[in-house]
C-alpha cells in the first residue's frame, strides 16, 4: 500500500511528465537522494507537513532551489498548496 504523500508524488509526477517537465521523486529524509537530484532541479514540491517541508528544506542547502509545500497534515502553517491546489497552482 502507498502512503497518501506517495500517491500524490506519483499523480503529480505524471502530470507534469504529461506537460513535458521533467519530475524526479525521493523522500526529504533521504538526502543524498535528493542532493543528486538537485543540479536541474528549478523547484522542490514538499508533499507533507511542516516537518516534512522543514527536511526537504534542509535537504536542499546550501543551494537556492525553491521549496513549495503540499499540505497533507492538519495545521500547515509552512505548507502553501492543500492537495487540491496542487495540481492547478
Amino acid at each position: 500500500m502507498i502512503a497518501p504523500a506517495g500517491k500524490l508524488a506519483i499523480e503529480l509526477m505524471e502530470f507534469l511528465k504529461a506537460k513535458g517537465i521533467f519530475a524526479w521523486s525521493s523522500s526529504a529524509w533521504d538526502v543524498n537522494s535528493v542532493k543528486a537530484q538537485l543540479d536541474h532541479t528549478e523547484l522542490i514540491l514538499s508533499i507533507g507537513g511542516d516537518g516534512t517541508i522543514l527536511r526537504a528544506a534542509q535537504a536542499v542547502l546550501p543551494g537556492n532551489t525553491p521549496v513549495t509545500g503540499i499540505n497533507l497534515g492538519k495545521v500547515g502553517f509552512m505548507t502553501e498548496l492543500t492537495v487540491d491546489e496542487a495540481k492547478e497552482s
